[in-house]
Order: structure tokens, then sequence, then C-alpha cells
């Protein structure tokens, strides 16, 4: 079902050639409050796109955070990397406005082990509220886990979508026996 909805396996994923990028990145240049976040969970998730079935419905990241249980990081926020030439002619994400925002109730969708969670149709945000910034080629969305989103493009005919997801989260929020990437000190280490 992974390679069914684009979710790139291990053999793809496991390179930490990828995280050469965060050798020049400094999140509290972006905003002050990020500078705790400074240990990137090893491996990220590369996706491709293709198709509608491969769209992830409205959801927060916390609610499949959640659903790893022990295995997951308390604090943790997303950075969304396009890696097409020219991001805005594939799909992206759409981001619900509420800069208030906390834990919602997500229904889980029958049939999916992958791309489960969505809302129910009462819960999910009013378009006119909705945000689509346009990336360019470089550019990163960074948001957190209570920010609602979800995969979008305007028309139905697209280009595939390639990507990239680093969950960053803090060095308290680390979890025993799981590889991170410290931004730090640039070296891979394991949560003892």
């Amino acid at each position: 079902m992974a390679a069914e909805l684009g979710i790139a396996p291990d053999k793809v994923r496991l390179h930490q050639d990828y995280y050469e990028i965060w050798k020049t990145v400094n999140l509290k240049e972006v905003d002050p409050g990020l500078e705790k976040f400074d240990k990137i969970l090893f491996p990220p998730q590369v996706r491709t796109v293709r198709d509608r079935k491969s769209f992830v419905p409205w959801h927060q990241d916390e609610a499949y955070m959640l659903a790893l249980g022990p295995a997951a990081p308390k604090e943790v926020i997303t950075v969304f990397l396009p890696l097409n030439d020219n991001p805005k002619q594939h799909p992206s994400l759409v981001f619900a406005h509420h800069p208030n925002q906390g834990t919602v109730a997500h229904i889980t969708r029958p049939g999916y082990l992958l791309n489960s969670f969505d809302l129910p149709t009462m819960e999910k945000p009013d378009p006119s509220a909705c945000l689509t910034p346009e990336l360019q080629f470089g550019d990163v969305y960074i948001f957190g886990k209570h920010v609602l989103h979800q995969t979008w493009f305007p028309n139905e005919a697209f280009e595939p979508r390639l990507s990239m997801e680093f969950r960053v989260t803090t060095a308290a929020s680390m979890i025993s026996g799981k590889d991170y990437y410290d931004l730090k000190t640039h070296s891979f280490v394991l949560k003892e």
C-alpha cells in the first residue's frame, strides 16, 4: 500500500546524504522560537504524489505521532521540501488558517493503513479560511504538529510531485533507540 500511495521504501529513505542540506540551515534565523528544535528524525519521508489516491486528506501531524504511541516524540515540527523544479506546477499543501489551533479529533478512513486520518465533514476547514502559499524551487514549508493541512492541487490533471518531509524535534523529546541528525554538531546520534 505504501508504494501505491507514493511512499518511498527504506532503500530510498535510508540515505544520510539527504541531511547535507541541513549543514547551512539555522532554524533560529527562520523564527527564534524554533531554536529548541535541533534534532531531525532519521529517516525522512520521501513521497511521490502521482494521483488523487495518494493525496493526504485533512489532518494534523500530531494524529500520526499519537498513533505511534511511545515511539513518537512529544514535540515535533515538519519541514516539507518539494523537489520538483517548479513546485507550483505540482500538488502541494493547503493549510487551514487558525493561529490558535489545538488538537482536533480525527476519523480513520476505512481501508487505509496509511494516510488513514481525516476530519469529519462538518469539521473540515472553510476554503475561504485556507492558505495555499506558492513555493519556488528551494523553498520549504515549516509548520507545527497542530496545523491542519492536506495535499492540494487546483486541477484534476497534474504532473507527479516528488517531496521530502523532515520531522524535527527537541532534545527533551528524543526517543531511546531512535536515530537523529543533530543540527548543533551536524552528526548522526542514537538516543541511548
